[in-house]
């Protein structure tokens, strides 16, 4: 049986897909992932959704992902992936989805060309996808010499610059668990039948863990201080969000526990800070996209971008905080829109919360 039996399109040929005539492993593999049980399913439900790998085994494929697009009034259409807004590395126009198994998403930019590039966690044999947003209404795939390697189970995305240097890095978190001893049990776990899986199952330890949170040393190097900063609880916890739940301008943590009470974090911590809030044209009223820089604070620069989701099922507050270093410090707030105009504030104080009008920002 030739890889071509399957073809991506699933159209009419797939009525040649005989198991009689494979091999006797690939055709009990066959049987087992029912790929020749309807051909009406097979045209019309699952086109792309499967292939043979080059080791002669099924490989099955995620539902390509839809990116909806809108008008500013509530309303939302799906973006198609083969009209010419996808492109591929080399600039031509994608003819087919990408049939991959998506998770995490996050928008940002990653050029610093003032449009948000779209950053896409995929599970599985799928690579993570980065798509650069030409700032036209079209997005291309980042050169394959960008990222040499991704995680094959991405599951959540953020970017930040976490080195100070004026350009943001991209953390990725994988679905593997910290305890190595459990990840070399589930590696052969593959190899075992389905009553061995679950046997072995029942002797793992429970997926519940604590959350984690790490302080970063300045050096790209972080400390572990879960249990110092409060974080205890032990559970599986998913969704996270940030937001200044008491008005006192810093920012307290919310996390969603899975089949438990939703975890609130208050932030007790008393360093000097500067709060920024954006106050943008409609219908950006929150000034989503708009690059923040702060001058003088605690190091020489720090930069954060107005962001709305990109958290599992969680939002933050439209609010950026940054380290005001010192109580006597004497600051500079300057805010890029999406409009690419500038506005700049001087003589920021510390523990103040500034709300910065896009009304007279400069070209």
């Amino acid at each position: 049986m030739h890889q071509d039996t399957i073809r991506s399109d699933f159209a009419a040929d797939v009525k040649l897909i005989r198991c009689e005539q494979a091999g006797p492993p690939l055709a009990a593999a066959l049987r087992s992932w029912k790929i020749a049980a309807s051909v009406a399913l097979l045209a019309s439900g699952l086109v792309g959704r499967f292939s043979i790998s080059p080791s002669g085994v099924p490989r099955e494929h995620g539902e390509a992902d839809v990116l909806y697009h809108t008008d500013g009034k509530g309303h939302f259409v799906p973006v198609s992936w083969i009209d010419g807004t996808f492109l591929d590395e080399e600039g031509n126009p994608l003819s087919t989805p990408p049939y991959d198994w998506g998770l995490g998403v996050m928008f940002r930019d990653l050029n610093g060309n003032g449009a948000p590039d779209l950053y896409v966690c995929n599970d599985s044999h799928s690579p993570d996808r980065i798509w650069i947003n030409l700032g036209r209404g079209r997005f291309q795939a980042i050169a394959r010499t960008a990222i040499r390697k991704t995680s094959l189970s991405s599951m959540g995305v953020d970017v930040a610059d976490i080195n100070r240097d004026g350009l943001d890095e991209i953390f990725v978190l994988d679905m593997l668990s910290r305890d190595h001893q459990i990840n070399n049990v589930l590696k052969a776990e593959k190899k075992l039948t389905s009553v061995q899986q679950l046997f072995l199952r029942k002797l793992l330890p429970s997926y519940a863990t604590s959350p984690k949170i790490y302080r970063n040393r300045g050096d790209l190097t972080f400390e572990d201080r879960s249990r110092e900063w409060g974080f205890s609880y032990v559970g599986v916890s998913q969704g996270m969000c940030l937001a200044d739940l008491d008005n006192d301008g810093d920012l307290d943590v919310v996390v969603n526990n899975l089949n438990g009470p939703a975890g609130i974090y208050g932030n007790e911590s008393s360093a000097p800070r500067v709060a920024v809030r954006l106050k943008g044209l409609p219908p950006n009223t929150r000034g989503i996209g708009a690059k923040i820089w702060l001058y003088g604070g605690a190091v020489p620069m720090q930069s954060q971008e107005m962001i709305c989701g990109g958290r599992y099922l969680s939002s933050d507050d439209a609010m950026r905080v940054f380290a005001a270093g010192s109580l006597t410090n004497e600051m500079r707030i300057e805010v890029k829109w999406r409009s690419g105009k500038r506005s700049v504030m001087n003589g920021v104080m510390a523990n103040r919360i500034y709300e910065i009008d896009e009304v007279g920002a400069a070209s």
